[in-house]
């Protein structure tokens, strides 16, 4: 329940009391509202006794309303209300303001654009489109009943965390709350690790797959490529259209006259770097330009392919792991892999050359069979 309290100055040394003030609780937090001009006691008693029933009301269907600008109307205090509205936006209002600032100080891509909304239509499901200083901790569980409704995987659910988190973060830095309501706990996640499919093993998985879909598998795999560093529909402003731009390069080797493809790809942090096709990709190459696809549907057709042939729960991303492992057995020098592989660290380029898994096929491919055969 609110409380009363007296406000007071001080003039020449002597405190003299002024207007009631009414203390309380909403869902929001903690609120103090001065009854301008109101000095009997017994006026704010009954200020007090509304006050008390927009509270209890509060606690009860605390979605239903803007508390808070409800009580500003109810204690008489309706002229603060303008102020109030202007000061704090709604969580739609909210979220135009963090990415627009995102925008401004930095270079972010469409797909981090996407996680934000992703997480703010999360919110405005499950608290409705309040003000952002009427979320409060009682919302927590409200948001992660919420998740596991949807069933979500692990890294789905920690990527809308780690987005309402970060807008929560960003709400107290500009002092639309006095502290963080709550902080949501990411969910713990097995580290991921890296698949090799070997060429048998993928030669195995294409085959249940059609020309179009089988023609990405061949560029990631034997490329290094990421899933959204292929192509896409050319009508599609998130990839500015056409994403490769190659040519036919001639060079000399030994006295030999070779051709190879340079294809410019615009990778990670939109950095654009020159990779090399052989003349046996470029097939492959040309029917993924011809027929573009969205890239969940490419992956979502790798993954059942390999689910029909028996051969494991494979990720699209695993195919550029095993480029990575195919460079590993053949090349010793981490630097040629890391420019190979685009790597940002020469670290991440030296952890498959300690692959254990490479070793022991190197070492079986060392052997003379014919020596062991009973």
């Amino acid at each position: 329940m609110s409380s009363l309290k007296r406000n007071h100055t001080y003039r020449n040394g002597k405190r003299f009391d002024t207007s009631y003030a009414i203390e309380g609780n909403l869902p929001t937090g903690k609120f103090r509202i001065t009854l301008k001009g109101v000095t009997d006691k017994r006026i704010s008693k009954s200020y007090q006794t509304k006050a008390n029933e927009i509270e209890q009301r509060a606690k009860l269907f605390p979605n239903d309303k803007d508390w808070l600008k409800e009580m500003y109307i109810t204690l008489g205090q309706f002229h603060k209300v303008s102020e109030y509205n202007l000061i704090v936006p709604t969580i739609k209002e909210g979220f135009v303001q963090f990415i627009n600032e995102r925008k401004t100080y930095g270079d972010v891509k469409q797909q981090t654009i996407d996680c934000y909304l992703s997480g703010r239509n999360m919110l405005i499901d499950v608290l409705g489109n309040i003000r952002i200083n009427q979320i409060s901790a009682m919302h927590k569980p409200k948001l992660e009943m919420h998740y596991n409704r949807k069933g979500w995987s692990k890294n789905t659910s920690n990527q809308r965390t780690r987005n309402i988190n970060q807008f929560l973060k960003w709400c107290l830095k500009n002092e639309y709350i006095q502290k963080l309501p709550f902080e949501l706990i990411e969910m713990k996640v097995q580290k991921n690790k890296k698949k090799w499919i070997k060429p048998s093993e993928l030669e195995v998985i294409t085959s249940a797959m059609d020309n179009v879909y089988k023609a990405y598998v061949m560029v990631a795999y034997h490329s290094g490529l990421r899933l959204r560093e292929l192509n896409t529909n050319p009508n599609d402003k998130v990839y500015r259209g056409l994403y490769h731009s190659i040519e036919r390069l001639y060079h000399t080797i030994e006295g030999i006259k070779v051709s190879v493809w340079k294809v410019t790809v615009v990778g990670k942090m939109n950095k654009e770097d020159d990779i090399f096709f052989t003349n046996e990709l470029k097939p492959y190459y040309d029917i993924m330009v011809a027929n573009r696809r969205n890239p969940n549907n490419v992956s979502k057709a790798f993954r059942n392919a390999c689910k029909l042939t028996g051969l494991g729960n494979h990720k699209f991303h695993d195919l550029r792991h095993s480029f990575c492992s195919n460079l590993a057995r053949t090349i010793d020098n981490p630097y040629v892999i890391m420019k190979r592989m685009r790597h940002s660290s020469l670290h991440t380029s030296t952890i498959y050359l300690q692959d254990e898994r490479l070793g022991l096929e190197k070492q079986l491919e060392s052997i003379d069979l014919d020596q062991f055969i009973a």
